[in-house]
């Protein structure tokens, strides 16, 4: 089971710039919105791996851009990352085959993982915000990279 990160435009002069393009250059528009989230997810995916060593494998082999619809895309992620990311308050722990490899992987024995994390819960590592803050410095290059693409296959734009 994955979830979904939603990433939207606060800036109304860049949110009317897009409009403007997905309505005139629809197929520029949704390379260019595709291409910014996949810069989002590689964000997301690199400050996963920074936020905590060990289960990093796990959690960033789960942060994938997906084509929700047209026009429409998203970052998944497994739905543990929201643990990860915000921590765990202390209370009764599912019994789950993720928490179990881990544990298996980590050489804990999982009993003891799972009363230590009812116990005390778990600190938060935050990522995603972060991650998406990466992204965004990422995804500038990529789209200009996709604007100067489209410009020098048809000659010229207008938005």
């Amino acid at each position: 089971m994955a979830i979904g990160v939603s990433i939207s435009v606060d800036d109304r002069k860049a949110r009317d710039t897009i409009g403007r393009i997905l309505s005139n250059h629809p197929k520029m528009g949704n390379q260019m919105v595709w291409n910014m989230t996949q810069q989002y997810a590689k964000g997301i995916k690199m400050t996963a791996g920074n936020a905590f060593s060990y289960p990093r494998p796990y959690l960033s082999k789960t942060i994938k851009p997906k084509k929700v619809e047209e026009g429409q895309y998203a970052v998944m992620m497994a739905r543990y990352a929201w643990l990860v990311d915000r921590g765990r308050k202390p209370g009764p722990v599912a019994d789950t085959g993720i928490l179990r490899n881990w544990a298996k992987k980590a050489g804990i024995p999982y009993p003891v993982l799972r009363r230590s994390i009812a116990k005390k819960g778990t600190r938060p590592r935050p990522f995603i915000l972060n991650g998406i803050e990466y992204g965004r410095s990422l995804a500038r290059p990529a789209l200009k990279k996709t604007v100067n693409r489209f410009i020098s296959s048809k000659g010229r734009i207008t938005a």
